[in-house]
């Protein structure tokens, strides 16, 4: 993403952890798409992932910086390839991760549900408003 929609982390600040968010990168990921969504498109997307009222001002926030672009606009279809393959992946560790919470009552799935989940904030999501390392950094989508 940071090739090609760099500026998408200064509308998201966790563009990993809000379902809007998400619903955009699996959705109409890059500037081209966004911008042939427009505003009501945009909008549109975002209420089908959240029904608060965010949707408009992120959607007037995402067309405008994608007007702005200063990314790239080649190779996009291994890019979304990745980016889906990311987002699936992250998915499933959120799945597991319920799973582990339910455990078997033991504790023993809490116990190592609290490590995991201190590996996983520290090494690749958001916290405190930070963008998780390795989603826009060095290790690329």
């Amino acid at each position: 993403m940071d090739e090609f929609f760099p500026e998408y982390a200064e509308v998201f600040k966790c563009p990993l952890s809000g379902k809007a968010s998400r619903h955009i990168l699996k959705n109409c990921p890059f500037p081209k798409f966004i911008l042939a969504l427009g505003e009501d498109g945009v909008t549109d997307e975002i209420r089908k992932a959240v029904r608060k009222t965010v949707g408009r001002k992120k959607a007037v926030q995402l067309v405008e910086t994608a007007k702005d672009l200063i990314g790239v606009d080649y190779g996009e279809g291994s890019e979304r390839l990745k980016l889906r393959l990311m987002l699936e992946e992250l998915e499933l560790l959120e799945k597991q991760t319920e799973e582990l919470k339910r455990g078997d009552g033991s504790g023993a799935g809490e116990d190592r549900l609290r490590r995991v989940s201190a590996e996983h904030k520290r090494d690749r999501y958001c916290d405190a408003g930070s963008v998780p390392r390795g989603a826009w950094g060095a290790d690329k989508i």
